[in-house]
């Protein structure tokens, strides 16, 4: 049956009163079954609940999640994706808010798992949603907590059952492994790039610890910072509580409260999350209570989800290249993927 969507703004108040805003998106049709709810939840930085962003460095359009929204709307399925706190819409926090005034850069990864819980509560409430069908579907970082999600929904919204969650070109990931294989690829493209790139900006890379994720780490776990959620580092405020929950994560712990049946989705062109870790392997070590597990590799895609026949992605060109990526669909095989898994 052909499908179409409504979209509606929505709000919604997670577990600290902080109020964020989205954008509701249900299927269109002519049928009275309930719909399956997925919770996008997003990767890092300040992109838009659609998954653009204003910048810096520069504006860049790539409709990733409202693109996720539309293809779940078109298969009979609701989402709710979200302005994460601190950015777009969801930028400024209400009067009865007690937190820091940068929400964005005091947050913690606590922050960031109840928000999703409160969301997939939120969408629960709908009418045309069933509500045995819930599920997370988490790309990039918002698939590294996937763990810290599902322990946050069960803390705070025990009354919800998970149907399934989806972990998106981050599997088996932290944000150290995750940045260290960025870096790894950002030395190899200097190697092939111009005098100055070759001649000061890698040398610069090398032996600058603060421009490492080592130096960032080090910051990070300072005795000196502990107590502080802020701090300043390279002359810009600098996310420390953030980066100290993302460098003091167990894997292999957090995924112990994923319990109920995963999509693991990686991209062989992904050159910000190794698509090697979407192995059985790492499946059967970290997913120890998932009673299945399903694992595809899109060989020709990359992180935002889209296929390229570029042989290689340059990282120093990175945004360049996704604008244009941005302008296609959905891989397929992504989308075949979701489409089984939610069946």
């Amino acid at each position: 049956m052909q499908m179409t969507l409504n979209e509606t703004h929505v709000s919604f108040t997670s577990a600290d009163g902080f109020v964020l805003h989205g954008t509701y998106t249900s299927p269109s049709s002519t049928t009275d079954n309930k719909a399956p709810l997925v919770v996008i939840v997003q990767g890092t930085g300040k992109t838009d609940r659609d998954g653009n962003s204003a910048g810096p460095p520069k504006p860049i359009q790539l409709n990733l999640y409202s693109g996720i929204a539309h293809f779940l709307a078109s298969i009979g399925v609701a989402s709710i994706r979200y302005d994460k706190r601190g950015t777009n819409a969801s930028a400024n926090p209400p009067p009865s808010y007690t937190g820091h005034k940068d929400v964005f850069n005091s947050m913690g990864i606590d922050d960031l798992a109840a928000d999703a819980a409160a969301a997939l509560n939120f969408g629960s409430t709908q009418p045309e949603v069933d509500t045995a069908k819930l599920y997370f579907a988490g790309h990039s970082e918002g698939g590294i907590l996937t763990g810290r999600i599902c322990k946050k929904t069960a803390e705070l919204y025990p009354s919800l059952s998970l149907k399934g969650c989806m972990i998106i070109c981050a599997f088996g990931e932290t944000l150290e492994t995750a940045s260290d294989h960025q870096f790894e690829h950002s030395l190899e493209d200097l190697s092939h790039g111009s005098f100055v790139m070759r001649y000061i900006a890698k040398p610069l890379l090398t032996h600058v610890d603060a421009l490492t994720p080592a130096g960032a780490k080090a910051y990070a776990l300072d005795p000196a910072n502990k107590n502080k959620d802020i701090g300043t580092y390279m002359f810009k405020p600098f996310p420390l509580r953030w980066y100290r929950d993302h460098f003091t994560l167990n894997l292999a712990e957090e995924c112990k409260h994923i319990k109920c049946p995963v999509l693991i989705v990686g991209g062989g062109k992904d050159i910000q999350c190794d698509a090697a870790n979407c192995s059985r392997e790492n499946a059967d070590r970290l997913l120890v209570n998932s009673p299945k597990v399903d694992i595809v590799v899109a060989p020709k895609m990359t992180h935002i989800l889209r296929n390229m026949d570029l042989e290689h992605l340059n990282i120093l060109k990175i945004l360049e290249i996704y604008q244009e990526q941005g302008k296609l669909p959905l891989a397929p095989e992504f989308t075949e993927a979701v489409q089984q898994f939610l069946q």
